[in-house]
């Protein structure tokens, strides 16, 4: 029966997390554009079978409620260009020599920018070029252009999702500070820190410590005598690329003592290192795996198990 409630377990939590990634871009309407990866990608319309959806409702509140928001008729909609309706590069909107038009009715007076957006505009996506180019969902060196757009509704502030975002000023200046990181007021430790799995299962908080936010864990020593705490951090975050829809990133780990320790402890699962950081914006169609095909995959598994359950009888 363990093993069962393994297999369960398992399936449940792909079931959670696959749930979470499709929460946004719910219906057709607010899908802008499809790509083919997060990174060095092709596009497609928004109605084409390109698994990852570029959606008005990730930059934007609220939701798109117009009518036809796909509709080309009026210039002032248009985004970019495409050669073709799939499997295709990108060029600006007025390119002549991209007839496909990708349009959106809550978005306006798109254009392609070099660097950060204007002030009122929001990054939809970014190109390698303003012609013939790949696109990425997200800002690196190698895609130095942004397709910048005016949407009807307000661009809501980021929120953390690691002990870090706690301590930028730039990206998160309603969140900065040391009282935010202590209560980790997005609970952003137990929840959503990728630094949290690199710990073991331990319990994991945010603290604060040389004027920035941190992830830490308390711990014991096998011989039950010293307590102390394993603090990790990412020290090059900010730096680091994101290719292919990760960031390979240094995690800094250093262990504190707190009581009971002669000398400062080693411990296996507190070493520094480097790790694979998700990055970029997806938002995955998932139109295989409803909540019917989830409860059918569970039958499968409990029936497989009663039929090995009476082989071994």
């Amino acid at each position: 029966m363990g093993k069962l409630m393994i297999l369960v377990g398992i399936l449940a939590a792909c079931f959670i997390s696959l749930a979470i990634v499709s929460a946004a871009c719910d219906d057709d309407n607010q899908i802008i554009l499809r790509v083919n990866s997060n990174y060095n990608a092709h596009a497609a319309l928004w109605n084409q079978s390109y698994s990852i959806k570029v959606c008005y409702d990730s930059f934007f509140s609220p939701k798109y409620t117009g009518t036809n928001p796909h509709d080309c008729s009026s210039a002032s909609n248009k985004v970019l260009s495409l050669y073709r309706e799939t499997n295709s590069h990108a060029a600006d909107k007025d390119s002549s020599s991209y007839p496909i038009s990708v349009c959106h009715g809550g978005l306006t007076n798109c254009e392609i920018v070099s660097g950060q957006c204007p002030v009122g505009k929001t990054a939809i996506v970014y190109l390698s070029n303003t012609n013939n180019a790949h696109l990425s969902t997200s800002a690196s060196p190698y895609y130095p252009y942004a397709v910048c757009c005016k949407g009807q509704g307000t661009t809501p502030p980021p929120q953390p999702t690691r002990c870090a975002d706690y301590s930028s000023q730039i990206t998160f200046p309603e969140y900065y500070g040391q009282g935010n990181c202590t209560k980790d007021i997005f609970n952003v430790a137990k929840s959503s820190d990728p630094l949290c799995t690199h710990l073991s299962g331990e319990t994991c908080y945010c603290e604060w410590g040389d004027n920035k936010c941190n992830l830490a864990t308390n711990r014991t020593t096998p011989d039950g005598k010293c307590q102390y705490k394993c603090v990790k951090e990412m020290t090059d975050y900010a730096t680091a690329q994101c290719i292919e829809g990760f960031k390979n990133v240094t995690l800094k780990a250093t262990i504190v003592p707190i009581s009971g320790c002669t000398t400062t402890p080693t411990d296996a699962n507190c070493v520094s290192t480097s790790i694979p950081i998700p990055c970029g914006l997806e938002m995955a169609e998932l139109p295989f795996f409803g909540a019917w095909q989830f409860v059918a995959v569970l039958v499968g598994v409990f029936a497989i198990y009663l039929i090995a359950s009476r082989r071994k009888n």
